[in-house]
């Protein structure tokens, strides 16, 4: 029986440090109302909007293919013969408004801070004429990283009466690509190319540029910068609404183009990344293993197991706090009060900084760049046309503070976090001009070298992976000392 136990433990631990995988496919899941539809037949059912996006096509030209980043969907589904794609008429005031299979709440272990998908028929342009199914994905390229197709407008509500404006987290539009492209063998078919399919949960790193494309292979581009998502321009309505969790999605006309086409949306999943308490649970699993394999006198097996756990839990990120930053100053006057965190990422031991800015009444993320300005030695440059006072509001492109001082590029830039707690961050859909603050949030600047998506460090409110990895390996080494004195058997 005890052996069961300690196995049971063992188990239990070692299942709880897996990494999580995706929600449960979280589809739209009923039309709630429509206007405006397209007269065109291909596009006039308001239920291609629902359940999970394209993935076999069956064109108006009789042709069967994948749906791919260079060959979106258009036409029938192969299998069930029904349309693909929803859009609007000419009129410019076309809506759908759909109602997920479940609400969607906003978390921080989504993909990098976004909350839902949207699916439509946009496609890269290809540098040698039109793909097809018979296509070679290894070889054939994409050219400067641009897309055809118009995205709708989009909005959210969580009671299906008022709705908030969102706007996409991305530059770019970002192609569906339902298949992973596992390539060709010298007796298959450019078909059997594609495999199996992508997540339709993860988005694509919003933070890539069309300059992360221009002249990659298809292949590459999957495998690669998708990384296992299937595509889609991705949405986050932290910090451009005040909802937490959203019920209903509406789809607007664009004024301009083809007023956008919907094939399907879908909720973010969770991002593969165990939490302090789940490693802790895998090391009272480990403890559990070890007494097991003391019990049957496999010793080697005890320091083995206990290597293992530490090995695994040991921070090995580049975000893995080596000091508890504090709050360097503060600015301002008033009953709330924000932070802000500064992080060069260069390595160095005072590359993160925090501040706090008090104020009273409505205030946005540029507002406290501004008073930073104006009361510490942070110095801020912004690109030109998007300065203080510019209508199209503030583009950072430079922070000087403490003899560190990084200036954006093509590929190097400060991207721009939102947090809760100065712990979790989400990469912000909006720019400072558009962040509103609330008492007690955190706005996160990060260096960004080479595209390389970094969360800025911020201070510890919380003990650490480590502290518990330490905490447990007490255990371990208590538990150790007992088994070495055994009593005695009667």
């Amino acid at each position: 029986m005890k052996h069961a136990i300690s196995l049971s433990l063992g188990i239990l631990g070692m299942s709880v440090l897996m990494p999580l995988t995706a929600s449960a496919q979280n589809y739209g899941g009923s039309v709630v109302n429509s206007s405006h539809l397209s007269t065109n037949a291909f596009f006039s059912d308001s239920s291609a909007s629902l359940g999970q996006p394209t993935t076999l096509v069956n064109d108006t030209f009789g042709d069967l293919y994948h749906a791919s980043m260079v060959e979106p969907a258009y036409g029938k589904d192969q299998v069930t013969a029904k349309n693909l794609l929803t859009g609007f008429d000419s009129s410019g005031t076309g809506q759908l408004t759909v109602q997920m299979t479940a609400p969607i709440t906003h978390s921080a272990t989504s993909w990098f801070g976004q909350d839902f998908i949207l699916f439509s028929n946009q496609g890269f342009i290809g540098k040698t004429g039109y793909a097809s199914d018979g296509t070679d994905m290894s070889t054939y390229q994409i050219a400067d990283g641009s897309t055809f197709g118009t995205l709708p407008q989009v909005s959210v509500s969580a009671d299906g009466v008022t709705f908030y404006s969102v706007a996409r987290s991305s530059t770019v539009l970002f192609p569906e690509n339902p298949y992973h492209w596992d390539g060709l063998t010298a007796t298959s078919t450019a078909a059997a190319g594609w495999g199996a399919l992508n997540d339709f949960t993860k988005p694509v790193d919003p933070t890539l540029t069309a300059a992360s494309f221009a002249n990659q292979t298809v292949a590459f581009a999957d495998n690669t910068l998708y990384n296992g998502s299937a595509g889609g321009t991705s949405y986050s309505f932290f910090g451009q609404t005040p909802l937490t969790t959203i019920d209903y999605v509406r789809f607007s006309a664009n004024p301009t183009g083809s007023g956008g086409i919907i094939d399907g949306i879908a909720a973010v999943g969770s991002a593969p990344v165990p939490e302090a308490s789940t490693l802790v649970a895998f090391l009272i699993g480990l403890i559990g293993l070890a007494a097991t394999a003391y019990r049957r006198r496999k010793t080697s097996a005890i320091a083995a197991i206990a290597v293992i756990g530490l090995s695994v839990i040991l921070p090995g990120s580049a975000h893995a706090l080596s000091f508890t930053p504090q709050i360097t100053q503060t600015v301002g006057t008033g009953s709330n009060e924000s932070f802000l965190t500064l992080d060069f990422q260069d390595g160095t031991t005072d590359h993160n900084s925090a501040f706090g800015y008090f104020y009273d009444g409505a205030k946005t993320g540029a507002d406290m760049l501004a008073a930073l300005t104006a009361g510490t030695s942070l110095n801020i440059g912004y690109y030109s046309g998007y300065g203080p006072g510019d209508p199209s509001g503030v583009l950072v492109n430079s922070f000087s503070l403490n003899g560190h001082t990084k200036t954006g590029t093509n590929t190097d830039y400060w991207s721009y976090w939102l947090g809760s707690d100065g712990q979790t961050w989400n990469y912000s859909g909006v720019g400072a001009s558009g962040r509103s603050l609330t008492n007690g949030s955190w706005d996160g600047w990060s260096w960004d070298a080479n595209n390389s998506n970094l969360a800025p460090l911020t201070p510890a409110a919380v003990p650490e992976s480590s502290t518990a990895c330490l905490f447990a390996a007490g255990l371990i080494g208590l538990a150790c000392t007992a088994i070495r004195k055994p009593t005695a058997r009667v």
